[in-house]
């Protein structure tokens, strides 16, 4: 007994020891982001503050926890004290007397920043300082931090394909909230996959999340930015010119499996709002033949009034619905397709984007759901 006692001591021993050497070496890493932070920070809120008329900056402490007084020409100097991050998100608040340093603030958190009045300073040269009599937004400066190593690929492209599906169920009706697993469950994913965009939604400043859940706190925004990534890359698009009536030609593809229509064809049917020439519908591969022989489709380089798309992937169908009897993509999928659309598409997609997701016309709306998956 004494020698497994023993054994035993020394065992956890080790284990206490392993633990105590990460400990420190995880506040290494910590303190050397700081200090890097903290060097080019210095550097940025002098040349920022020091030179604007009529204010007189000074330095209380250079070391952190940085202090300074600013006084006003229109009050008493205030107190400044910076709190310095190596990464931010909307959870980091602040009040006027507090200055956010960090990195990069992107444009959705400066929006934030701005909203909420929060004060900042990025080491990119953007920033938002706001006193009485003093206002200063500097932005249009890019990230010189981006992520080392291979750069991570954004949950908006088309290739992040569970990234997609696990946006497009939060989106299917913004006020409804999610646990973790149930989110899972419905994505056909993992909670680790699901733990990934709550993180990115989190930065963004796009999650509310409380003890029942999450869910997302603006979807406008978090569909714009979408928008302008996934429109980077055009849809595979077959161009067809048919003599047969458009009207028709809706009907039967939107009656054919895996199939959907998807811009102005769908848009019109959600806002009738503007009159369309051309036809486009999601058709899977497997029937594009058929449905090029039943409609008498002319495949033409230019003058086009039919155009096939290709789906990248099943999400693409994810929350279709039918008005009278013909298939549609949902809401979030008619959006980003029309965004692509200069002018007049982007015109109806703020309209759908209003009225189908964010339900802005009247809080009674209720989101539209789907009859087909």
């Amino acid at each position: 007994m004494t020698n497994e006692n023993e054994t035993e001591e020394r065992l956890l021993h080790s284990i206490f020891t392993v633990i105590r050497i990460f400990t420190v070496l995880v506040k290494i890493e910590v303190t050397m982001k700081l200090d890097s932070i903290h060097l080019t920070a210095l550097t940025r809120i002098e040349a920022l503050l020091t030179p604007v008329e009529g204010m007189i900056f000074s330095w209380v402490s250079k070391d952190i926890p940085l202090q300074a007084t600013l006084s006003l020409p229109t009050g008493p100097s205030i107190p400044l004290s910076f709190s310095l991050h190596h990464r931010v998100n909307r959870r980091i608040l602040g009040d006027e007397s507090t200055i956010v340093v960090c990195p990069f603030m992107s444009n959705e958190l400066d929006e934030y920043c701005r909203s909420h009045r929060v004060n900042y300073i990025d080491l990119c040269g953007n920033s938002f300082l706001s006193w009485p009599g003093i206002h200063i937004h500097v932005r249009g400066n890019r990230n010189q931090f981006p992520t080392s190593g291979r750069a991570a690929t954004s949950p908006f492209e088309r290739s992040s394909i569970v990234s997609s599906r696990i946006l497009r169920m939060l989106l299917s009706d913004h006020r409804r909230t999610w646990k973790m697993q149930e989110l899972a469950d419905a994505c056909g994913c993992s909670v680790g996959q699901v733990a990934k965009i709550k993180a990115f939604l989190a930065n963004q400043a796009w999650l509310d999340q409380t003890v029942k859940g999450i869910a997302i706190s603006h979807p406008a925004q978090l569909l714009r930015s979408w928008a302008s990534v996934y429109n980077k890359h055009p849809n595979t698009v077959l161009s067809y010119h048919t003599l047969l009536p458009l009207a028709e030609v809706e009907q039967f593809i939107s009656t054919q499996e895996r199939s959907a229509l998807t811009s102005f064809a769908a848009g019109a049917r959600l806002q009738n709002v503007v009159n369309y020439h051309v036809v486009h519908a999601y058709v899977a591969p497997s029937i594009v033949q058929m449905v090029e022989s039943e409609l008498q489709l002319r495949p033409v380089e230019a003058g086009a009034n039919v155009m096939l798309l290709i789906p990248y992937d099943d999400s693409i169908f994810t929350n279709t619905f039918s008005i009278d009897g013909q298939r549609l993509v949902s809401p979030v999928q008619i959006f980003l397709d029309l965004m692509a659309q200069r002018g007049r598409g982007e015109e109806m997609a703020e309209a759908i984007l209003k009225r189908e997701i964010v339900h802005e016309d009247s809080t009674k709306h209720a989101p539209r759901l789907p009859k087909d998956s």
